[in-house]
C-alpha cells in the first residue's frame, strides 16, 4: 500500500489507501495519518495546517457512503474516458535532438576559414593543396566523432499516452514502444523523480529500447522487463499515472515513498 500523499488531488492517495479499501480501513488510515499531520504535532512546520486540512477533506468524503459513491463514479469515469497524455513542456527543436550535428557544421566552417586566413588555398603545388584538404576533412571528422560520442541524441518531439488498453510512447510522431496493460506485472511511480517504471512480461518488452529523455532505461531481470519512463520534462505527474493505473483491472501499483509536500 502506498504512503499517504496530502498533496495529491486524489482522496485515496491522500490517505494512502487503495480505491477498494473498506470503511474500516479508511477510518484506520485517517486516524494514523491525522496523528502524523496534525498541526499540534508539527508546530514548526508552516505547511502542517494545510496538509491536515486536505487529509480531513478526503476523509469527510470517503467516510460518507453516498458521497464516496458519487466521488468514485466521477473519478473513474473521467480518468478512464480521457486517459492521460504526457508531452514536453517546451519544443526544444532540432538543437536538442541533434546538437552534435550542428557542432559538426561549426567545426568544419571554422577549419576552412582558418585555412583561408593562412593562405593554404593559394598553394601552387596541387598535391600539397590536396593533402591540406584531406587533412582538414579528417580533422573535422575526428572532432565530429568526439562530439557525437560526448553528446547523446535526445528526442525533442515525443508523447506518452496512458490509455485504457495500453501505454504507447511516440517519438517524432511514430510509435516507439507500446505495452498492453495485460502484460504489465506492476507499475511503480516515483513522485519525487516523476518517473514511472513498468514491469512487463519478457515477450512484451522485446524490441523496446531506451530513447532519452523519455525512456530512460530498459533492463531485463528476474523474468521480467523493466521500462523506466521519465515524465520530469512534462506536466504530467507520476501520481496521476499511478491513480490511473489503479483503475485498470489486474495491474498492481506501487508509489515510492517520498516526503509529502503541498
Amino acid at each position: 500500500m502506498p504512503d499517504f500523499d496530502p498533496s495529491s488531488s486524489d482522496y485515496y492517495e491522500r490517505l494512502g489507501v487503495p480505491a477498494s479499501a473498506s470503511r474500516r480501513t479508511i477510518r484506520k488510515a485517517y486516524r494514523d495519518v491525522a496523528q502524523k499531520t496534525h498541526p499540534d504535532r508539527n508546530p514548526d512546520d508552516p505547511r502542517a495546517a494545510n496538509r491536515f486540512r486536505r487529509i480531513r477533506e478526503a476523509y469527510e468524503v470517503l467516510s460518507d457512503e453516498e458521497a464516496k459513491q458519487a466521488y468514485d463514479r466521477q473519478r473513474t469515469s473521467y480518468v478512464r474516458s480521457t486517459g492521460l497524455t504526457a508531452a514536453p513542456r517546451l519544443d526544444a527543436g532540432c538543437m536538442a535532438y541533434a546538437a552534435w550535428r550542428v557542432l559538426v557544421g561549426i567545426i568544419a566552417a571554422a577549419i576552412f576559414v582558418a585555412m583561408e586566413m593562412a593562405g593554404l588555398w593559394e598553394l601552387n603545388d596541387a598535391e600539397s593543396t590536396t593533402w591540406v584538404i584531406v587533412g582538414a576533412v579528417v580533422l573535422a571528422s575526428a572532432l565530429a566523432l568526439l562530439a557525437a560520442h560526448s553528446l547523446e541524441d535526445e528526442a525533442s518531439d515525443y508523447e506518452v499516452r496512458f490509455e485504457v488498453d495500453d501505454v504507447t510512447v511516440y517519438v517524432e510522431g511514430h510509435p516507439w514502444a507500446r505495452v498492453h496493460w495485460g502484460d504489465v506485472h506492476r507499475l511503480e511511480a516515483d513522485a519525487e523523480r516523476n518517473t514511472v517504471e513498468l514491469r512487463v512480461a519478457p515477450r512484451a518488452g522485446e524490441g523496446i529500447r531506451p530513447q532519452k529523455p523519455v525512456i530512460q532505461r530498459v533492463s531485463r531481470a528476474s523474468g521480467e522487463v523493466r521500462i523506466v519512463i521519465d515524465l520530469s520534462d512534462t506536466d504530467l505527474p507520476a501520481t496521476a499515472v499511478h491513480r490511473f493505473a489503479r483503475t485498470i483491472d489486474g495491474v498492481r501499483t506501487t508509489m515510492v515513498a517520498s516526503e509529502a509536500t503541498e
